[in-house]
């Protein structure tokens, strides 16, 4: 089945109409795509490593994705956690981070940042994720360093520095 996502306008709002995954977007049309940084109380941040196959391949990363059709920002963002790395989160322990709206690439790109315990299981979906580990910012500045970490997590400073 087709994975569709709602088209928003330069504005973001819903127009009505739907577009499939892996076609062009029409010109003029948005849709929205999230990141996930989950922070537990120690500092520590869930990082999952791409699957080879993907783009980027082998690149840590947060969780990030598209948001589907009928669905809102942070209920995507939920949703692809869950699929991802199989944990549930909380949505009061969310908020917002960061949301903007990226013309070159017609979506709105909103960043969330949630609270977690780090003593949770996870379950990674294997055709997207092939490792996550909790990381401290240090190593995270260390992958960034070394080419290993998404290039369009270079706004990573600015989560850390976030106080929640």
């Amino acid at each position: 089945m087709a994975e569709l996502w709602d088209l928003y306008d330069k504005y973001g709002n819903k127009t009505g109409k739907f577009h499939e995954r892996g076609k062009p977007i029409p010109p003029g049309y948005f849709h929205t795509i999230i990141h996930v940084w989950i922070r537990s109380e120690s500092g520590k941040y869930l990082m999952s490593r791409r699957h080879p196959l993907k783009s980027y391949p082998l690149l840590w990363e947060c969780t990030g994705g598209s948001v589907l059709a009928g669905e809102d920002s942070i209920t995507g963002a939920m949703r692809e956690v869950q699929e991802e790395l199989g944990v549930a989160l909380d949505r009061k322990k969310g908020r917002l981070f960061k949301s903007e709206r990226q013309d070159a690439h017609q979506v709105f790109y909103n960043v969330y940042l949630f609270s977690q315990e780090e003593n949770i299981p996870l379950r990674l979906q294997a055709e997207e994720v092939v490792d996550a580990r909790w990381m401290d910012p240090e190593e995270i500045r260390q992958l960034a360093k070394a080419g290993e970490l998404m290039p369009m997590l270079n706004y990573y400073e600015d989560v850390f520095a976030y106080e929640n």
